[in-house]
């Protein structure tokens, strides 16, 4: 009987310690920095998943944090001054790692 005890009792430990670490392993993942390319006329304000990430200005690239993880997919949103949706496309982290983290975003004449 002792034996089946102490073995239920190592079980669970093993299960609590991957629920518990696990969230923590995921949250520890750096920021992957995101290149972003506004081949437009216009400042756009870029957003990761609805969270304002910073300005890219008319014809020019920057570098913006946010990307972290492997899993789920990412919205990116450009709008212009006015708040218009400019451009927003939604990107696997596998899409990402094929682009080397850099999106870019044509003008308007070449969105589709």
């Amino acid at each position: 009987m002792k034996r089946g005890h102490s073995n239920s009792a190592l079980l669970f430990t093993l299960v609590l310690l991957i629920v518990v670490m696990l969230p923590m392993v995921a949250a520890c993942e750096p920021d992957v920095p995101l290149e972003i390319e506004n081949q437009t006329d216009m400042a756009l304000t870029i957003y990761l998943k609805d969270n304002e990430k910073g300005t890219v200005g008319p014809k020019s690239t920057e570098k913006i944090k946010g990307i972290t993880g492997t899993l789920g997919e990412w919205q990116i949103v450009a709008k212009n001054s006015q708040g218009e949706v400019v451009f927003s496309k939604i990107f696997t982290p596998t899409e990402l790692h094929e682009l080397d983290y850099k999106v870019v975003i044509p003008p308007p004449s070449q969105i589709k």
